[in-house]
Order: structure tokens, then C-alpha cells, then sequence
């Protein structure tokens, strides 16, 4: 539970967010309409505001925003050249970006027309990867071939993760992203 969470944070070398909360802050205008959000991760504050509409599940999916979404902005500015790195370290940037897509891909594509929070974007599929629904998805989608920049990442991560699913090679591209922002702490 808690200590797990606090364990992985602790491992990747990353601050616990700042917790916040905030009755109003649930709701918000869109053109669409209102919108009813149950909590939030800012990555710019690394702070997750809760409302009082917030529960558990909510409490995990925002933490692991503060856990993987620093991660993937700073391999997104690695890939382009933002920030400051090796051709070598640009590359696997490069090569753990494949990698996510691919598998969002994957599981947008296994979806079909049933609608999955977790497949909005590379964030909220990582988000989402402890939700009993998503999560089931991820297990049951199976690995089809990857670029060979999406292989390149997911054969340079630890090799006691199989490949038989997406769900295994998610666990791989985590372990990717805190080894791109925090190097050495497997």
C-alpha cells in the first residue's frame, strides 16, 4: 500500500508530491460543459489537489502521476534536445517515447469501442495502470511487434519482466523512465 508507493518514490530519487486540498477545485468549465474532476496532478508545483469528491482510487492514480509524469516531460525534453544530454542519452529518450506510444497503441487499438481513461494520453495510461479495468486490459492485450527504436528500450530494461503482454512491457517502460531521471536507482 502506502509504504509501497512511498518505497517506489524513495527508489526512482523523487520528492513524495505536496498534497492539497481543495473543496472547489473539482469542478471546472469547459466548452463542453462542466466538468467533474476528482483530483489532480501538477507536474510545474509536483502537488496533487484532491476535492471532496476524491477516494482511493484517486489517491493512487494522482501519486502516480507524481511518480511518472516529471519523468516522461523530462524524456520528452531529452528527445528533442531541450535539455542538455549525450547523443546516447538522446537516443534512449528517444527510444522510451517508441516505446510508450507503441504500447498506448497497442491498448487503444485492443480496446475497440469500449473507452478507457488510461488511453488518453502516455500520462493517464501510466496513471491508470492500477485500475482494476485498465489494468485488466493492459494483461490481456498481447505484445504485437514493436519498432526497432521501441525494442531498442524494452530490450535495455531489466530482463526479469517477460514480454507477454503490454502490461509486462509497461512495467518494463516504467522501469525505463526512472532509470532515464534517476540513473542507479534499480
Amino acid at each position: 500500500g502506502a509504504n509501497a508507493v512511498l518505497k517506489a518514490f524513495r527508489a526512482a530519487g523523487i520528492r513524495v508530491p505536496r498534497v492539497v486540498f481543495n473543496p472547489a477545485s473539482g469542478r471546472r468549465r469547459t466548452a463542453r460543459g462542466v466538468v467533474v474532476t476528482l483530483g489532480t496532478y501538477n507536474p510545474n508545483a509536483h502537488t496533487v489537489t484532491m476535492n471532496g469528491g476524491s477516494n482511493a482510487n484517486t489517491v493512487v492514480h494522482e501519486m502516480i502521476h507524481g511518480l511518472t509524469s516529471r519523468g516522461i516531460i523530462r524524456i520528452e525534453r531529452i528527445a528533442s534536445g531541450r535539455l542538455g544530454a549525450t547523443a546516447q542519452q538522446r537516443q534512449d529518450a528517444q527510444d522510451a517515447l517508441a516505446l510508450l506510444r507503441e504500447l498506448h497503441g497497442m491498448l487503444r487499438n485492443s480496446a475497440g469501442d469500449r473507452s478507457y481513461y488510461g488511453n488518453t494520453d502516455l500520462h493517464e495510461m501510466l496513471a491508470e495502470m492500477l485500475s482494476p479495468d485498465f489494468l485488466a486490459l493492459a494483461m490481456q492485450t498481447p505484445m504485437s511487434a514493436l519498432s526497432p527504436a521501441a525494442q531498442r528500450a524494452l530490450d535495455s530494461t531489466y530482463n526479469e519482466v517477460g514480454n507477454r503482454t503490454v502490461f509486462d512491457a509497461v512495467v518494463k517502460a516504467v522501469m525505463k523512465i526512472i532509470d532515464l531521471i534517476a540513473p542507479g536507482n534499480k
